[in-house]
């Protein structure tokens, strides 16, 4: 039964890449048609501004804001799902995957933080956490290595996990937080 486990997680961190690839394609397509609507509303808005510049710095704004949050919230489920595959992998003790979920951890979560405002106090809480579980990652990388049969996974693993852990709660109170406020 823990070998069915370990080949079905390990087949779908293989096979799984591409679909999630194509969704991700197909989610930036879908925020260019969103930045372009809001382009065009910040185009009708522009007949109200008093001067083109304010009527420019308005799209942006609505468009970078609207395409980072969309890019946290395309995000959060990539990373909750390495969050669950992280778990499984200590609980496996699985080496090589725990490894390649790690990396792609690093990864996932330190884009997440370039979509992040640092003036923006609970991005910068996030990007904070962020910031930890990726200190996190790299430190246990190394140790990793020397784990022996003895060892027990989950207690050496207990800060990687809990910084983990820490970040997608927060993120998904952000996203939840930025998803329902009302259109400018």
């Amino acid at each position: 039964m823990e070998r069915l486990i370990r080949d079905f997680f390990e087949w779908s961190n293989l096979y799984l890449a591409i679909p999630l690839g194509l969704i991700g394609f197909l989610v930036a397509i879908f925020q260019i048609v969103q930045a372009k609507r809001a382009a065009d509303r910040a185009e009708v808005k522009a007949g109200e501004a008093k001067t083109a510049a304010e009527a420019a710095k308005f799209a942006a704004e609505s468009a970078r804001s609207q395409f980072k949050t969309m890019s946290v919230t395309v995000l959060l489920p990539q990373l909750r799902s390495l969050e669950d595959a992280v778990e499984r992998a200590i609980q496996d003790q699985n080496l090589t995957l725990l490894l390649h979920l790690l990396q792609d951890w690093r990864w996932h979560a330190s884009a997440c933080r370039q979509y992040l405002d640092e003036s923006i106090e609970a991005e910068a809480k996030a990007m904070t956490d962020i910031q930890k579980s990726v200190t996190a990652v790299t430190d246990l990388k190394p140790k990793l290595l020397a784990f022996k049969g003895e060892t027990d996974w989950v207690q050496a693993t207990g800060r990687v996990r809990k910084t983990i852990t820490g970040v997608t709660a927060n993120l998904g109170a952000l996203t939840a937080q930025n998803t329902v406020k009302e259109p400018k």
